[in-house]
């Protein structure tokens, strides 16, 4: 089963260390910026099985793909003439992805130099980068796997320190309502936390490191929470006592 959105955005204040919202807003800063922004990036840097369907022959180049969207999905091969031993594989430069010309509305796979007769079978591979659906309070609309949910949510947390940086780089007087003096100071802290919480996710995906926090490896056994500079006995992420 899924995650709520209300599991989502209490999982991220956990990564932030700001469960009383302090900080950061979970109806505007968490679903509006960094979680939409975190479930893209894991569709980019994911590897799905990729899908694989039969077609039957029509007689035409233009065929349907189910569920393609040109936008995040990409054709691997064309098997034509399919269901044939060995298999034989059309050249990347005999197909593509086009408008079909009856109805410029509708995306289609185009094949260039072939018209498989209703005889004849196509068997197509592609994947899709799409991000997953944007999580609601009905559990089973969110399709991350269990897993991947606290790192994904490790890099929202991420998207919400870059947000506050811009913002604490422009108070040089330290008008905003924290603990911390200086503008600079909350923005060098943000960005170390940002990387930080980037490159847990990057390492559960198995990615190399970015950042300030990327320079040396650090021990996969070491606790998670221990990479962060956070005080058990604060209220949140810049308020002490």
């Amino acid at each position: 089963m899924g995650h709520t959105l209300s599991d989502w955005e209490q999982r991220v204040s956990l990564w932030l260390h700001d469960i009383p919202e302090l900080d950061v807003s979970a109806s505007s800063m968490i679903e509006q910026i960094a979680l939409p922004a975190a479930l893209a990036q894991y569709g980019q840097d994911r590897t799905p099985p990729p899908l694989v369907v039969e077609l039957a022959g029509n007689g035409t180049g233009y065929y349907t793909l189910p569920g393609f969207d040109a936008e995040t999905d990409a054709v691997i091969r064309v098997e034509f003439p399919g269901r044939q031993t060995p298999a034989e594989y059309l050249d990347a430069a005999m197909y593509g992805i086009g408008r079909d010309p009856l109805n410029v509305t509708l995306t289609k796979l185009v094949l260039l130099g072939v018209t498989p007769a209703a005889s004849q079978w196509l068997r197509v591979t592609y994947t899709s980068t799409a991000g997953p659906p944007f999580p609601t309070e009905d559990p089973t609309t969110d399709t991350v796997p269990e897993g991947a949910f606290v790192f994904v949510c490790a890099l929202a947390a991420a998207y919400c320190c870059i947000h506050l940086l811009a913002e604490a780089s422009r108070d040089r007087q330290g008008s905003m309502p924290t603990d911390f003096a200086q503008g600079t100071d909350r923005a060098t802290m943000l960005q170390a936390t940002a990387d930080r919480l980037t490159n847990l996710y990057r390492t559960f995906m198995g990615l190399p490191p970015v950042g300030s926090a990327g320079g040396v490896p650090e021990s996969p056994s070491r606790p998670a929470y221990g990479r962060l500079a956070f005080s058990t006995g604060s209220r949140s992420l810049f308020h002490r006592g």
